[in-house]
């Protein structure tokens, strides 16, 4: 069992063969998922439900791509708190797609300028898992960066069926779950 903050949307819909090859991973990936220990704190992740409905959206209508954006808000006290989402394509080639999101150095030098202009930062990065569970995939620990939220949604059948948020620890060797706060 992982150690669960998630939100979820409810019945999730038919397995693809790419599903049923992603819930085999669920035993190997979780290997890198770490569980809070009492004595430590995990800093929680609030987004408006306007905000989480964007991204829902969005993301159901990538399937059966991934699809992603960047996460633009705060950091105060022990909590991250996302004021703006945005959308970037995925630049994946199409036979990658399914199961990749790729964006351009552009897309990151543009959002981080717009968030500095809006007196905010990037605070982290979200994408769908296509009939995949809504965890962290090896290929997400390899590329990811500590210090940002990574907030993934399991779209099955082109219905979010849960999102939930990561941290890398920062030897980059494992994630933690974050809470995820709707507003």
């Amino acid at each position: 069992m992982l150690y669960g903050f998630n939100v979820a949307f409810g019945t999730a819909g038919a397995l693809t063969p790419q599903g049923a090859y992603a819930e085999s991973r669920l035993e190997h990936e979780s290997a890198f998922l770490l569980r809070p220990t009492h004595e430590e704190v995990w800093l929680s992740l609030t987004l408006s439900a306007a905000l989480r409905a964007e991204i829902v959206a969005q993301l159901e209508g990538n399937y059966p791509d991934e699809g992603g954006g960047f996460l633009l808000g705060t950091l105060e006290a022990n909590a991250v708190t996302v004021r703006e989402v945005r959308p970037v394509v995925n630049t994946a080639p199409s036979e990658e797609a399914y199961h990749r999101y790729f964006m351009t150095p552009m897309d990151w030098a543009m959002l981080e300028d717009e968030a500095d202009a809006a007196g905010l930062s990037v605070v982290g990065y979200y994408h769908s898992h296509p009939d995949s569970p809504a965890i962290p995939s090896d290929y997400d620990r390899t590329h990811a960066l500590p210090n940002f939220r990574y907030l993934i949604t399991s779209v099955r059948g082109r219905q979010a069926a849960e999102m939930r948020a990561w941290l890398l620890n920062e030897d980059r060797g494992a994630f933690v779950e974050v809470p995820v706060q709707i507003s």
